[in-house]
């Protein structure tokens, strides 16, 4: 009978009833699919906005590496002109140290003089001094041998006393 009821397009009750079964099997799996179709279709719009602040973050992150190149760039140029400041502040260094060493010998050295000097005048001073007091002492003699050859020669006017002044 089914195939008399087939060969005219007409099914059994119980084979329309599986297919009915099978239909609502597959109109539910077809709800579950599109309620899920619809899930993945709103976190792909959601994975694309992220997607695109990613990419916005990557443009910003890329324009900041670019500037903190052109820093690291201008920064390794003032180290270099101040590593070549400090080379030659260095050599200006040593010279000024050279020349102070030189200053300091030359300063002794005259030190060392100055006290031969000051020691040479202090015994030029002593020398003199002896002789003023020897020249003193000539002068005193002269004096007194002045005194007693203008002594009168015979008994005049002042007698000479016995100590070599004329009173």
């Amino acid at each position: 009978m089914t195939r008399a009821l087939a060969a005219i397009g007409l099914a059994s009750a119980g084979t329309v009833r599986v297919l009915r079964e099978r239909l609502d099997a597959a109109e539910t799996r077809a709800d579950a699919l599109s309620t899920q179709v619809a899930t993945v279709k709103a976190e792909a719009q959601s994975v694309k906005s992220r997607v695109e602040e990613l990419k916005a973050q990557l443009a910003a992150a890329r324009t900041e590496a670019q500037a903190s190149k052109s820093r690291a760039d201008e920064v390794a140029r003032e180290l270099a002109a101040l590593q070549s400041d400090l080379s030659r502040s260095r050599a200006q260094v040593q010279e000024l140290t050279a020349k102070i060493a030189t200053w300091r010998t030359k300063g002794d050295r005259i030190k060392v003089k100055l006290a031969r000097a000051e020691r040479a005048v202090q015994v030029a001073n002593e020398h003199l001094m002896s002789t003023e007091t020897k020249l003193d002492l000539v002068e005193a003699a002269i004096t007194v041998l002045d005194t007693r050859t203008r002594r009168p020669r015979s008994g005049s006017a002042s007698p000479a006393s016995d100590d070599g002044q004329v009173t």
